[in-house]
């Protein structure tokens, strides 16, 4: 004899029905990778720019030639991004992310609450309080602490969308996609 099925239990192509529409933006700490990028370019990018026109003087005779300023050739280039992503990693090591809570950040979509749904994909987070590691090593012992989380909760986030009626969910085309806390929603039975 086969496991009964639990009939709360969502899966992979059942239908749920939004009954509180906060869908998730990231989960996290308060200060992303972006967040750090966004602030950096905004910031810093005369000081990029000056800097990257000082080692490769040619370019600002390229550009001159293509009638673009340097400001605007290092700011749609590669490189530019590419500095701006190493300097947004130590600006979030200096910052500590912004702070020590991981937690799950969200928005509401006012217009999808009641709305049928199809579960595209399923994840489990974990929020709480960031500690560091401890302990030390000492002759002919180790007593080391990992870090972790403080006031650990683990959450079951859906990836929902709004397939056709007549169509199998994997084959479909939804209307919206996005994740959503398992508690949420309800399964349509």
């Amino acid at each position: 004899m086969g496991k009964k099925l639990d009939p709360n239990v969502i899966r992979i192509g059942d239908q749920v029905k939004v009954i509180k529409p906060e869908f998730v933006e990231r989960v996290g700490y308060p200060l992303s990778f972006d967040d750090a990028c966004t602030i950096i370019a905004e910031k810093y990018s005369d000081k990029i720019n000056e800097f990257m026109g000082s080692i490769f003087p040619e370019t600002s005779d390229l550009n001159k030639a293509r009638s673009l300023t340097l400001k605007s050739y290092w700011c749609k280039s590669k490189s530019f991004h590419r500095i701006v992503k190493a300097l947004a990693y130590t600006y979030i090591d200096q910052h500590r992310f912004g702070g020590n809570e991981r937690k799950i950040y969200t928005y509401t979509l006012d217009e999808e609450i009641w709305q049928n749904q199809v579960v595209y994909g399923k994840a489990v987070v974990k929020t709480g309080l960031y500690y560091g590691p401890s302990g030390g090593h000492y002759p002919y012992e180790d007593d080391f602490e990992p870090g972790g989380l403080d006031k650990c909760k683990t959450h079951m986030l859906l990836n929902i969308g709004n397939a056709f009626a007549d169509c199998k969910p994997m084959f479909s085309i939804p209307k919206y996609y996005g994740w959503i806390e398992a508690c949420n929603v309800e399964k349509v039975k």
